[in-house]
Parts: C-alpha cells; sequence; structure tokens
C-alpha cells in the first residue's frame, strides 16, 4: 500500500469468487483459498499468489486496503487508500 499515512503499519484483504490464493510474505488465507489478509500489521508489502479456476467463465476480485498510524488504540487515525 502507498500513500496514506506516515508509518509502516497497514492491512489488506482480497476475495475471490472462484479460484485459489496461496500466501506468501507477510499474508495468510482467512477462512478458504477464496480469502486472503494480512498476517503483519507492521508491514505495508504483502505478497500472494493468485491461480484461476480451470472452468471459464467471470470471476470478481475484491479487495481493500489500509494504512494505520500503528498506536494501537481504538481512535488510532486509519487510511483506507482501495480499490476493488
Amino acid at each position: 500500500v502507498t500513500g496514506g499515512l506516515s508509518g509502516s503499519a497497514g492491512g489488506f484483504v482480497c476475495e475471490t469468487t472462484g479460484g485459489a490464493f496461496t500466501p506468501a510474505t507477510n499474508s495468510r488465507i482467512i477462512t478458504n483459498t477464496a480469502s486472503i489478509t494480512h498476517s503483519n500489521g507492521s508491514a505495508r508489502s504483502w505478497t500472494f499468489t493468485y491461480t484461476a479456476p480451470n472452468t471459464s467463465g467471470p470471476v470478481s476480485l475484491t479487495s481493500c486496503g489500509m494504512t494505520s498510524n500503528g498506536s494501537g488504540r481504538s481512535a488510532a487515525r486509519v487510511s483506507t487508500p482501495s480499490r476493488s
């Protein structure tokens, strides 16, 4: 994630209606391979692989990224420069 608040904290989530994610650096599967998120809230860089389904047809990918000031307080400032 680039832009947003100064600092190095942040997060993301990405979901798909087909295919599968495979986590890599700073990422993890949420409950099944159709949903992936950050595994390290102190990072703004994550890697993962997406594999398309074997069948033809439309697939939707939805994602959201955020930056945080990393204070850990419930009133912490958060910025969400997201794209879907």
